[in-house]
């Protein structure tokens, strides 16, 4: 088996990303077996503990990972090496792929490698689906593409502006703040907007390094969160946080060993999730962007993820109990050295969606053959815009249900 990875880590999300299998944790997921489980075992017995650790210290998710890999003899495992990017990165005959054309990051020659059996694209950008001319969409369908009532924008997010915030640079002035759009939606509209993408940053009290901020650092381009705080600050409500810290899960077992957070689900409307920044300077959505492209993107979502956190703990807008509780926590000072302890992985939540014989629906969702820890997934916090001359920002579906069971395909 050939496996190629782009990066110079394996584990995407569970590594290098900063979530681990943190998910595996939920009480509607009871599993004693499977790789997951393994994975999780084996990193209990790195600390000397019983339960699985879900949430390990990235490097030792990571170490894990490559023993586990290391143990199967057929495993050709190849980092920073990925397919030739565009159409001709794949040949295909009679709708089967043949041959998928290799590269690293070392070297531009394209080495060809045959396919003897079958192809598994595991990536989150989905580039051999395209290739290889295989159906597949991206972005939100209208309410009518399916006749779903709950399809397309809706009208409200689950963390809207609390209050009317003008989203004009002044009074006299059209010129809208940073990460506002003037797009014009309508409720039930379908759009190429994407689940709003982000870094999930480890954060810790105990021998952290203090955030700072990133290259060619604008406060004016986090205008929109300064109003909203004082808003909020001149109303006397308890201000919406940018994240919430998330404890790692499995941490809670070890001993003499200080928490881990998890940067993630904050209540803000202004909050850690990128809103709208799935889209290049030219418009073009990551989905199908080109690879320089997608870098761009990166780029600007680590711009703000880390202009955010330092804004929340540094700026004068930010009341001074808050901003020495923002103090108080940094990056780990052992994750990711190498990338200056910020994690190396974009947060792509979806990105190319195939296209099967067969879909889901709405209307499908009392049939009940397999079991997920959530009803529904939100494709919240997709961008902001103007509603009625005040910013507010827009979502699709965000539905939640106990224990619910849903068909779909995979």
């Amino acid at each position: 088996m050939l496996l190629l990875e782009p990066s110079a880590y394996v584990g995407g999300m569970a590594s290098p990303g900063g979530i681990g299998l943190r998910d595996c944790e939920k009480d509607h997921i009871r599993t004693n077996n499977g790789t997951q489980y393994e994975w999780g075992m084996r990193n209990a017995k790195k600390y000397i503990v019983e339960n699985p650790v879900w949430q390990p210290d990235n490097h030792l998710g990571e170490q894990t990972f490559l023993e586990m890999l290391s143990e199967y003899e057929n495993i050709d495992l190849h980092l920073e090496t990925t397919v030739l990017e565009g159409s001709d990165g794949v040949r295909v005959n009679n709708s089967r792929i043949e041959q998928i054309g290799v590269v690293t990051s070392s070297s531009s020659a394209v080495q060809w490698v045959r396919i003897k059996s079958f192809v598994v694209d595991a990536s989150y950008e989905g580039e051999i689906v395209a290739a290889s001319n295989c159906s597949f969409t991206y972005g939100r369908e209208s309410s009518m593409k399916y006749n779903e009532s709950l399809g397309g924008v809706t009208n409200s997010s689950i963390n809207s502006f609390p209050y009317p915030i003008s989203p004009f640079r002044s009074n006299d002035s059209t010129e809208l703040l940073s990460y506002v759009s003037n797009s014009t939606i309508h409720v039930g509209d379908s759009d190429k907007h994407l689940m709003a993408f982000s870094y999930r940053v480890c954060i810790t009290e105990n021998d952290f390094v203090p955030y700072k901020a990133p290259a060619n650092y604008d406060p004016e381009d986090f205008e929109l969160a300064r109003r909203l705080v004082r808003s909020e600050v001149d109303a006397g409500k308890e201000l919406s946080l940018p994240w919430g810290d998330l404890t790692y899960h499995g941490f809670q077992f070890l001993k003499n060993r200080s928490m881990k957070y998890d940067a993630c689900c904050g209540s803000s409307p202004f909050g850690i999730d990128a809103a709208g920044l799935d889209l290049s300077s030219d418009g073009i959505s990551y989905a199908v962007a080109s690879r320089a492209q997608r870098n761009r993107i990166a780029e600007e979502i680590e711009y703000y993820v880390k202009g955010l956190m330092y804004f929340w703990s540094s700026d004068d807008s930010i009341p001074a109990s808050v901003r020495a509780k923002h103090k108080s926590k940094g990056l780990c000072r052992d994750e990711w050295p190498e990338n200056d302890h910020f994690p190396p992985q974009l947060y792509v939540r979806e990105v190319r969606l195939s296209l099967s014989l067969s879909l889901f629906f709405l209307q499908q969702t009392t049939d009940k053959i397999a079991n997920g820890p959530f009803a529904w997934w939100a494709t919240e916090s997709t961008h902001r815009t103007i509603v009625r001359r005040i910013a507010d920002r827009t979502q699709s579906v965000s539905v939640r249900g106990p224990s619910t069971y849903i068909r779909c395909n995979v």
